[in-house]
């Protein structure tokens, strides 16, 4: 094919000669380019058949409205990406932050004690968890003593204005579920989905001879 750096445009415009003195006319060829396109198209004769370049930059460039750039990657080549959906409020995209895994739960001990005196408790306060972010929770449940109950609230704010006994929607491994928990008791207990703003267990002692321990996990998985 005859180089147009090597042998040079012919007077003819669109047409040069190689180095057998034949004339090539780049005419067709040259308007079939895509040169310049910024809009959408659907047409795609013309355009290169090469992979595009990507390039990396510690911090990616920003870019205006209208604006063309090369592609961004990491520092090992991937292309970088980010999610986005659709805000219908304002009719524009929104990044949605991804979180991480160490996030979707929470673990805890609210209470670790020996021969709590005679009273009614509440833990891991009277305010109970936020379940905000998290749609599943896990008890252990350690236990002695004669005098002892353990339930289990749930509200929708957290001075527990209204609180509702849940204890029921928590369910051992096997399924057998209370409606509460008295005495010597070694049991894990779960429930899936509570849908419950606000949770708190709810201990009542009536002997101070015992020994509680509860932890807790919460899960948004």
């Amino acid at each position: 094919m005859p180089s147009p750096i090597r042998d040079g445009m012919s007077p003819e415009a669109g047409k040069m000669r190689d180095s057998n003195d034949a004339v090539f006319d780049f005419t067709e060829w040259i308007k079939a380019m895509k040169v310049g396109i910024t809009t959408v198209t659907a047409t795609l004769t013309g355009f290169l058949n090469t992979l595009p370049w990507g390039i990396f930059h510690t911090t990616p460039t920003t870019r205006t409205d209208g604006q063309g750039g090369p592609l961004e990657t990491d520092a090992l080549g991937n292309l970088r990406t980010t999610p986005q959906s659709f805000d219908s409020g304002t009719g524009a995209d929104k990044t949605t932050l991804i979180r991480d895994i160490s996030d979707q739960f929470l673990s805890e001990t609210p209470i670790n004690a020996t021969n709590l005196g005679i009273a009614t408790y509440y833990y891991p306060s009277s305010s109970g968890f936020s379940m905000d972010g998290y749609k599943d929770l896990s008890l252990e449940l350690d236990q002695t003593g004669v005098g002892i109950t353990t339930t289990v609230e749930g509200s929708e704010n957290s001075a527990f204005t209204v609180p509702k006994d849940i204890t029921k929607r928590f369910a051992q491994p096997d399924g057998t579920v209370a409606a509460s928990y008295a005495g010597a008791q070694a049991l894990s207990l779960e429930s899936q989905n509570l849908n419950r703003t606000y949770v708190r267990i709810k201990v009542v002692v009536t002997d101070a001879v015992n020994t509680l321990k509860i932890s807790s996990r919460r899960k948004a998985l």
